[in-house]
């Protein structure tokens, strides 16, 4: 009968042989039932993607095929369902992921810009020098509702911001008034020092903008907090 089978990245069509147990019913045979998965396919889309290729060029970075094979699963519209559906499935499971087993120590927070969305994400540092990626919400550090989203779900998916922790953010005040209300004096808020010198260099002339970096990169290098100053 006719069958599919997964290879280099798309699936082709090939005849499966049947075969049945001498009471009649019908056997799956392993060797085909392997071939047919659709884990390898999977894994190739996202790595072919997460790398850049787009979901239009797909077919061309694929081996070529004999002639006479038919194959599927490698249209644009087909490559990017399968991305999508995957991308969502990882997704779900990160952001569901729990916490509690996780000494947290610093959390910075910020927002990345992707075309007119933001992403306010969460990094961790454990004790151990560790970075793990939290949480992230759409949405920006000045809002204020947001941040509390996102600071709840850390909270409820068992991350222990009672305890004393270190955040460094941007200069968003919605940021700043949701973690006082979510964690009170034990939270230690920082200035991001890049979001600083920026907002800084911004205010003047590009001709001064180097030497005064070097002067802000050399003041917050300087173990004395009064000779910096």
């Amino acid at each position: 009968v006719a069958g599919e089978v997964t290879l280099g990245g798309r699936r082709i069509l090939v005849p499966r042989l049947r075969a049945r147990s001498v009471d009649g019913a019908e056997l799956v045979l392993p060797s085909f039932a392997y071939a047919a998965g659709r884990d390898p396919l999977d894994a190739h889309t996202l790595e072919t993607l997460a790398v850049g290729v787009s979901t239009r060029a797909y077919q061309r970075t694929l081996d070529p095929l004999p002639a006479g094979r038919t194959e599927h699963a490698v249209a644009k519209s087909s490559v990017s369902r399968r991305f999508v559906a995957l991308t969502q499935a990882r997704l779900t499971t990160w952001l569901a992921q729990p916490l509690d087993a996780l000494d947290v120590r610093v959390i910075l927070i910020d927002g990345l810009h992707f075309r007119d969305h933001v992403i306010l994400l969460a990094l961790g540092i454990t004790i151990d020098g560790y970075k793990h990626v939290l949480a992230l919400r759409e949405g920006t550090t000045e809002n204020a509702t947001v941040c509390k989203a996102l600071l709840t779900d850390l909270r409820e998916r068992g991350l222990d911001l009672d305890r004393p922790a270190l955040f460094i953010v941007d200069g968003g005040t919605g940021l700043r008034k949701a973690i006082r209300e979510h964690c009170g004096r034990a939270a230690l808020v920082h200035r991001c020092q890049i979001h600083k010198a920026r907002n800084v260099l911004e205010h003047l002339p590009e001709t001064m903008r180097p030497r005064i970096g070097r002067a802000l990169e050399e003041a917050y290098a300087l173990p004395d907090a009064a000779l910096a100053e």
